[in-house]
């Protein structure tokens, strides 16, 4: 199964032309008190409509059910999904892991299946699962849908077709596959912490929760119960109402617009994030700027993100 849905990620993303990104495009780095940046421009910024515009073309249809647009199915995935490029890529392959339970809410808590599947698909190729969920984390549809996005996030090839050199104190960084991924093995490596514990890292300048996974037979079981350990965290920090956990099945949810967050998953952690706001001061930020990428329209749109200072914009839209 492995091997032949890598060959259909490979086949379908040579010849698709509904991507949006086909090249790569002028960036720029940036170097914060606490993290590394980069500022990268791209056509599917500009081509992407506004959320309101999608909510009007998508009113009574939906995107992630059949028939798809032409290109973008990749194929059927195990227990009820399916992948999919996503039309507006921002970084190379880029996919969408779909349910097929079109009742199935983005604003729901994630179920054994989805967490299982999505653990599943990072052996696909070197990557990362995230989910948003929430009105203010910024989700496109209501449909369930998880991102799956290779690494590192600026891969070598785009580097060199753009003939753009690393700055010497970040190159460690850029080369990286996530920004923090050694820091929190390290932090794992010499503490104490059991797996699914959460802790914190004083590196970062916003607000999240993470645990480690175990190094061997990760399981639906496992993967649900540090889900709900991290959302209790963060139920915790964010003082809201008590809610019930049930970490044997799928009959307790949570829903409202009060619990956004990203939910961000590797073969060896996983990290949530609570959202706040979708933007600040109108600048929208993609979940994947609280690793260090910065997607922009135009010279302007990144001035105005700089002015304010990465690291404070993150930190406004977690608290």
């Amino acid at each position: 199964m492995k091997n032949f849905l890598a060959k259909a990620i490979q086949k379908s993303y040579g010849h698709s032309r509904q991507i949006m990104y086909r090249s790569p495009v002028p960036f720029s780095f940036y170097s914060g008190k606490k993290m590394e940046f980069y500022f990268s421009t791209n056509r599917a910024i500009n081509a992407k409509p506004k959320r309101k515009d999608r909510e009007t073309k998508y009113k009574n249809t939906d995107p992630f059910q059949p028939p798809y647009t032409p290109g973008l199915y990749i194929s059927d995935l195990p227990s009820n999904h399916l992948l999919l490029w996503n039309r507006y890529n921002i970084v190379d392959r880029h996919c969408l892991i779909i349910s097929k339970n079109h009742h199935e809410h983005q604003e729901e808590l994630l179920n054994q299946e989805n967490l299982e599947i999505s653990y599943r698909s990072l052996s696909l190729f070197n990557s990362v699962v995230y989910y948003n969920s929430g009105k203010n984390s910024c989700a496109s549809q209501p449909h369930r849908h998880l991102h799956l996005v290779s690494l590192p996030l600026l891969s070598s090839q785009v580097l060199e077709e753009t003939n753009q050199k690393l700055p010497t104190r970040s190159s460690v960084f850029y080369r990286s596959n996530l920004q923090f991924h050694p820091t929190i093995m390290k932090r794992s490596h010499f503490s104490s912490l059991r797996c699914s514990q959460p802790f914190t890292l004083k590196e970062l300048p916003f607000l999240h929760s993470c645990c480690i996974l175990p190094k061997k037979n990760v399981n639906s079981q496992t993967l649900n119960m540090a889900y709900r350990s991290l959302l209790s965290v963060f139920t915790n920090n964010l003082e809201k109402k008590k809610q019930v956990f049930d970490l044997d099945g799928d009959q307790t949810y949570i829903h409202g617009p009060d619990l956004s967050y990203h939910l961000f998953l590797t073969k060896s952690w996983m990290m949530l994030i609570p959202r706040s706001a979708c933007s600040y001061k109108g600048i929208r930020v993609s979940p994947l700027s609280f690793f260090g990428a910065f997607f922009v329209k135009d010279k302007d749109h990144q001035q105005k993100i700089m002015d304010f200072n990465p690291e404070f914009i993150l930190q406004k839209l977690t608290n």
